[in-house]
């Protein structure tokens, strides 16, 4: 089944988790993991989004994060690609680090913005790396510390999180910390992802594992999705991907059955690059499989899908499409 496109909006809190291929660690010492931070907030800073909370585990990552005006996609974009990057350099090793896509969740923050930091910045302690409130709070891989003032963090927002816990920070500080000894032992916050419960105030129920909160703000993060979202899931629900190659080679003037061959003329090299560019960014099909299913390097796939965006533009291909 496809994957739904990510919901990229400003201002949003956003729930990021990724792991490594295979359940692989992603952190082989501390060198590893003080180059993610550097990359974390030099990425923070250059697109202007804030950190409440994060973890980094051996063989996963949790961030809170809000986004700045463009989301948190070139963000998560840039930093992951480049810590990437820079781990198979470091290890001299190839291949893959980070397993599929990185998992987000768009939340409601007054819900469950506290909720959230408690429960990422548990993470060490449920899984043994620490044994106890007092290890998490001198433990330096997650934001827990710079909250309580063990530590130093000046790219982490801390006081966002104080706030809710009062006006004077020594006291806002024993606050929190007792909140987050509290969680120990209760479930993910909102366990059913995707608003999962009672319908409110009438209409049709809105599901969407994307989104965690009631009903009222599920519509009303949708309702702020940019056009090309919208495209999307008109795509989505209108068309296959045999209905794309179709539209995509009788653009061209060719036959569909040739975007699955290695012809390289000119009808086929446009129509390749527009499916490819139309399937990944909304039908949700990654750019491997639509290198092997147009007989294509992956490479050579990535470039074809940014060709095609621009065919997208000049033909107008989403009107004809949509209409």
């Amino acid at each position: 089944m496809p994957r739904h496109a990510r919901i990229n909006v400003p201002g949003a809190l956003y729930h990021i988790m990724t792991r490594g291929i295979e359940k692989r660690k992603i952190f082989l010492g501390d060198v590893d993991r003080r180059d993610f931070i550097a990359r974390l907030r030099n990425a923070l800073a250059e697109h202007g989004c804030a950190c409440f909370a994060w973890a980094l585990m051996p063989n996963h990552i949790h961030l809170l994060l809000k986004s700045g005006n463009d989301g948190v996609s070139e963000l998560l974009r840039s930093l992951l690609t480049g810590y990437a990057v820079s781990f198979n350099l470091r290890h001299k090793r190839v291949g893959h680090l980070f397993a599929n896509r990185y998992k987000s969740i768009i939340c409601d923050t007054e819900e469950y913005l506290l909720e959230l930091t408690r429960y990422i910045h548990l993470n060490p302690l449920r899984a043994k790396i620490v044994n106890s409130m007092e290890e998490l709070r001198e433990f330096p891989w997650c934001g827990h510390g710079a909250i309580c003032g063990a530590r130093e963090a000046a790219w982490q927002d801390t006081r966002e999180i104080l706030l809710h816990f009062g006006d004077a920070p020594a006291a806002a500080r024993r606050k929190y910390i007792e909140f987050v000894a509290d969680g120990i032992g209760k479930d993910k916050p909102g366990s059913g992802v995707g608003a999962k419960r009672p319908q409110e105030g009438g209409g049709a129920r809105i599901s969407d594992e994307r989104i965690l909160g009631c009903q009222t703000f599920v519509r009303s993060v949708l309702a702020k999705r940019p056009a090309a979202a919208d495209i999307g899931e008109d795509l989505r629900l209108k068309f296959n991907l045999g209905d794309i190659l179709g539209v995509c080679a009788a653009q061209f003037g060719v036959k569909a059955e040739e975007l699955r061959s290695v012809g390289r003329s000119k009808g086929v090299s446009k129509g390749k690059a527009l499916a490819i560019f139309l399937c990944v960014n909304y039908l949700g099909l990654r750019n491997s499989e639509m290198a092997r299913l147009t007989c294509m390097r992956d490479s050579s796939a990535s470039l074809a899908a940014r060709r095609g965006r621009c065919l997208a533009e000049q033909c107008r291909i989403f009107e004809k499409l949509i209409n």
